[in-house]
């Protein structure tokens, strides 16, 4: 009886790294996010999921795959609009190219400054005296009021205290 053995040889390298980039993401509501994942050298080539917080947003990614001596770099691209409610979300991926390995990569924290209708720079309100029954006067309150894109509100102010 004649026997004829076949052999296929597979050569398995997991994934070890997955790393996101940049690992800083401000932009204005409107402007364009672009975030990219790649994974290290790898057999078979690894896939990549993405979240934003929690929320699963691969679908809105698109990938690419790299073969580097015979094994498998992926490389996946995050393209989307920054909306006021992406604000201080965080984005990350993972990779795997096995049932059992998860590869997370680090985080990216989204710093999405608000479109505002109307955008006061500075507003000064200078010399702005209050008197007291008790005879307190508050010579010259300066207040230095700025509402930035972000719509966060500095307020500055020297008070000078004099006793009639």
């Amino acid at each position: 009886m004649n026997s004829f053995f076949s052999y296929l040889l597979i050569n398995i390298v997991p994934v070890t790294s997955v790393t996101l980039m940049p690992t800083m993401m401000t932009r204005n509501e409107g402007q364009q996010i672009n975030l990219t994942c790649e994974t290290s050298n790898c057999n078979p080539r690894a896939t990549i999921k993405w979240y934003k917080s929690s929320e699963d947003i691969t679908s809105q990614t698109t990938f690419l795959t790299r073969s580097v001596e015979g094994l498998q770099r992926t490389i996946s691209m995050l393209l989307s609009t920054a909306v006021k409610d992406d604000n201080g979300k965080h984005v990350f991926c993972i990779a795997s190219n096995s049932p059992t390995l998860n590869i997370t990569s680090n985080a990216v924290t989204l710093n999405v400054l608000c479109k505002c209708s109307e955008l006061i720079t500075e507003v000064y309100l200078k010399s702005i005296c209050l008197q007291y029954v008790l005879g307190f006067r508050l010579n010259c309150l300066k207040l230095k009021l700025r509402v930035t894109t972000s719509m966060m509100i500095s307020l500055f102010y020297t008070i000078t205290e004099t006793i009639w």
